[in-house]
C-alpha cells in the first residue's frame, strides 16, 4: 500500500465515523406521503415578452376545486401562464387573486382536474426540519428536497436581506420587506419559486419566494402559510407587471434564458440520472464571503502568498448545480468541461494541470471505502514514476473535517510527491459526504521538465484550480 493510500484510508475512516451512512437532514415526510402531496404540485411556465424561453415555476393546488397557488413575481408579467396538471395543460392570463405583501398569486381554472388540494397549517411549526417539493430547473417530473428551518418567529424579510437586495425589492413594488418570512436551510434553485413547503405531517407551512445567491452558497426563505386566507380574501387581481426583476429571486429570469445553453446531463446508469446547471459566475470577492471553510480557504491563499503566486481577487469562476444532490460545483470560468458517465473533467495548460468531480451514490462503508481509493488510483495513473514518495503538504494542516447543519461532512487535504529533489506531483482535494452522497473533487498538478511554460499563467491558472476544489461541496 502506498503513502497516498495508508492517509487517505485514514481521511475516509474519520469521514465516515463522523458521518454515518444515514440521512442527518432526511425528508420528515414518509414517501408515501411524499408521492401523494406531489400529485397536488403543479407545474407553471410564464411567458414574459422578451424571453425566448417561459419562466419556471412551481405552484399547488390549494382551498377549493381548480385554485393554484404560486408566487406572484413569476406571473405578474407574463402574456399568458401555462399551468402543468399531471397529463393535462391550461393557459390562464392573469390571477384571479394576488397579495403584493406576501408575493402570492391564486388562479381558479375551470374543468380543473379533480386533484385533492393540500391543506395548510396557519401557525408556527415546532419542528426543525421540512419538504419542499417543486419543479426545479424546469424539469417536467417534481422533486422533494429536505429543508432545515433556521427561524421562524417575528423574522421579517427585511431582516434577511442586503441593501442592494432591499432596493430592488422597493423598486419592484412588491413584496413588503415586513412580510413574515421562515428562513431556511436547503437546495432551492430556479424553478422553485411557488412550490409548497410541508412539515412531517404533510400540512403546507410555507411557500417559497426567492433566496440570495451571492456566492457558492445559497439562502432561501417561503412566506408563512397563514397568508394564503388572505390570498383568498383579497381584493385584487391583476398588477401591472415590472421590466425588471430583483435576483432574489433565485435568478428565475436569468436561467430561462440560459438554461438550454448552460446544462449538462451526467447519466451515472440506467436508473440514476443527475441534472448538472449553470447558475452564475461570481468573482473571487463574492465566493470568499459565502466559502464554507473560510479559514481552510485563507490558509490555501496564505500557502500560495509563500510560494510565490499571485491571488486575484477579480478571477472569475462559473458555478453549477447538481439538482439530485445539492452540490455547488465550482470551475474556473470559461473552462472547457469534459462530461463522461459520472465524473466532470477539464484541464488547462496543455494537460499539465488537471481536475475531476464526481458525486456518486454510496450504500455502505465498503462503497465509500472503494469510491475513495478510486480517487487514489487515478491520481497515481497520472505519474508516470513509482508510486512512492506521495505525502501530505506540511504547509497545509487544516485537515480537520467540518460537520454542517445539513448534514454534510467535508474535509479538505493537500498532497505533495517528490522525485529526489525534484517534485513531481502536487494534488488538492475535497471530500464531501452527505447521507447516501459523496462528492470528491481534485486539482491536480503535473510537472512536465521537458515543456517550456509561461510560469505567470501557470501559477494563475493553478491557484484557481485549487480555489475552485476548494468550494467545490454542498449547499449549506
Amino acid at each position: 500500500m502506498t503513502r497516498l493510500q495508508s492517509a487517505y484510508l485514514i481521511v475516509v475512516f474519520l469521514i465516515l465515523t463522523l458521518s454515518p451512512l444515514v440521512h442527518a437532514q432526511d425528508s420528515p415526510l414518509s414517501r408515501c406521503k411524499t408521492q401523494a402531496a406531489a400529485k397536488s404540485v403543479v407545474r407553471i411556465l410564464a411567458h414574459w415578452p422578451g424571453h425566448e424561453n417561459p419562466i419556471p415555476g412551481t405552484g399547488f393546488v390549494w382551498g377549493e376545486r381548480g385554485q393554484i397557488v404560486t408566487a406572484l413575481h413569476l406571473v405578474v408579467g407574463a402574456d399568458e401562464v401555462i399551468i402543468e396538471f399531471d397529463g393535462s395543460n391550461r393557459i390562464v392570463k392573469e390571477p384571479s387573486h394576488s397579495l403584493l405583501d406576501a408575493d402570492l398569486a391564486l388562479f381558479t381554472i375551470d374543468n380543473a382536474p379533480e386533484i385533492p388540494p393540500l391543506l395548510h397549517r396557519s401557525g408556527n411549526t415546532n419542528s426543525e426540519t421540512a419538504v419542499m417539493i417543486g419543479h426545479g430547473y424546469d424539469r417536467s417530473i417534481w422533486s422533494d428536497v429536505a429543508m432545515r428551518i433556521r427561524a421562524t418567529d417575528n423574522l421579517q424579510l427585511r431582516h434577511i436581506l442586503g441593501g442592494q437586495a432591499r432596493d430592488e425589492i422597493r423598486e419592484l413594488g412588491f413584496p413588503s420587506l415586513r412580510v413574515p418570512v421562515i428562513d431556511l436551510e436547503g437546495n432551492a434553485v430556479p424553478g422553485n419559486s411557488g412550490a409548497p413547503v410541508l412539515d412531517a405531517e404533510g400540512y403546507v407551512i410555507g411557500v417559497i419566494q426567492g433566496g440570495l445567491e451571492a456566492g457558492s452558497t445559497g439562502y432561501t426563505w417561503a412566506v408563512p402559510a397563514s397568508k394564503l386566507e388572505e390570498l383568498k380574501t383579497s381584493k385584487h387581481r391583476r398588477v401591472l407587471g415590472s421590466s425588471q426583476t430583483p435576483e432574489v429571486f433565485f435568478g428565475d429570469f436569468n436561467f430561462g434564458d440560459t438554461r438550454r445553453a448552460k446544462q449538462f446531463r451526467i447519466q451515472a446508469d440506467r436508473d440514476a440520472q443527475n441534472l448538472l446547471v449553470y447558475i452564475g459566475t461570481r468573482d473571487l470577492r463574492q465566493l470568499r464571503a459565502t466559502a464554507d471553510d473560510q479559514l481552510g480557504l485563507a490558509q490555501l491563499e496564505a500557502i500560495f502568498r509563500q510560494t510565490g503566486r499571485q491571488i486575484h481577487s477579480d478571477a472569475e469562476f462559473d458555478l453549477y448545480a447538481d439538482q439530485s444532490s445539492g452540490a455547488r460545483v465550482v470551475v474556473p470560468a470559461g473552462v472547457d468541461l469534459e462530461i463522461d458517465k459520472d465524473r466532470i473533467e477539464y484541464q488547462r495548460h496543455n494537460g499539465d494541470l488537471l481536475a475531476r468531480i464526481r458525486i456518486t451514490q454510496v450504500g455502505s462503508t465498503n462503497e465509500a471505502q472503494q469510491q475513495s481509493l478510486s480517487v487514489e488510483q487515478w491520481i497515481s495513473s497520472h505519474v508516470n514514476v513509482s508510486n512512492e514518495g506521495w505525502r501530505g503538504d506540511p504547509n497545509w494542516s487544516n485537515i480537520s473535517a467540518c460537520t454542517y447543519p445539513n448534514g454534510s461532512v467535508v474535509r479538505r487535504v493537500a498532497y505533495v510527491r517528490h522525485w529526489g529533489l525534484r517534485m513531481t506531483g502536487y494534488a488538492f482535494a475535497t471530500y464531501a459526504h452527505k447521507a447516501d452522497q459523496f462528492l470528491d473533487a481534485v486539482a491536480l498538478q503535473i510537472p512536465n521538465p521537458e515543456s517550456e511554460i509561461d510560469q505567470y499563467s501557470f501559477d494563475r491558472e493553478w491557484v484557481e484550480m485549487m480555489i475552485a476544489t476548494h468550494l467545490t461541496s454542498y449547499s449549506h
